[in-house]
């Protein structure tokens, strides 16, 4: 998803995820977070194993908007892979 070849960029991208995490009331979205943050930086390699804790992941409690704005994406890039694998994750 962060694929900026540009080092500040990207850095200053994983800093906004972090910010958005910072406010995140989900606490099973807040436990993934850095999961979630290296499955953002990098989906050819964290993709996944990040998807893969989604599934295994009970929610218990309302998933916030912050939540969602990580969680999104990470299912987006999921169903936009060419792989079977993690588009049957992502669905």
């Amino acid at each position: 998803m962060l694929n900026d070849t540009h080092e500040k960029v990207h850095d200053a991208a994983i800093e906004a995820i972090k910010n958005i995490g910072s406010v995140i009331k989900c606490p099973e979205v807040g436990e993934m977070l850095e999961t979630i943050i290296r499955a953002l930086s990098n989906t050819n390699t964290h993709l996944n194993p990040a998807l893969n804790l989604l599934i295994e992941t009970s929610f218990i409690h309302a998933i916030d908007a912050p939540s969602l704005s990580l969680l999104v994406p990470l299912l987006d890039a999921g169903l936009s892979r060419h792989d079977g694998k993690s588009k049957q994750m992502a669905a």
